[in-house]
């Protein structure tokens, strides 16, 4: 199985949200849909303006751009950024969860955020 692009499922303009699976048999497209990512995750995508200092966030970029406003010279901020998440399975037990503070602790980690509840 090959994961499709945007262009091939009529994706053209605005944002788009993928999710995949990676194991030693390949990539594995678990859902690619036309929508920004959400949520906690949104956080990790930062614009800023060639224009000015100002610096938004990826739902006001797209809310400018939805309602027609001018979008400027808007580029993702220049540092690297990622999102991690650790699927339980429904049949799992989160048991708990540590090294928070070494993570904390690491030169350009800026937010830690764990949002499930160990047993």
């Amino acid at each position: 199985m090959r994961c499709c692009g945007g262009a091939a499922l009529g994706l053209s303009h605005g944002p788009v949200h993928a999710e995949f699976r990676i194991n030693g048999e390949g990539v594995w497209p678990l859902e690619v849909a036309p929508r920004p990512i959400g949520g906690l995750c949104a956080r990790a995508l930062r614009f800023v303006s060639s224009e000015s200092d100002e610096a938004i966030g990826l739902e006001e970029l797209l809310l400018r751009q939805a309602v027609e406003m001018p979008v400027g010279n808007w580029r993702r901020e220049a540092a690297a950024s990622g999102v991690m998440m650790i699927p339980v399975p429904a049949s799992g037990v989160l048991e708990g969860v540590e090294g928070e503070s070494a993570a904390r602790a690491v030169v350009g980690i800026t937010e830690l955020e764990i949002t499930g509840a160990a047993a």
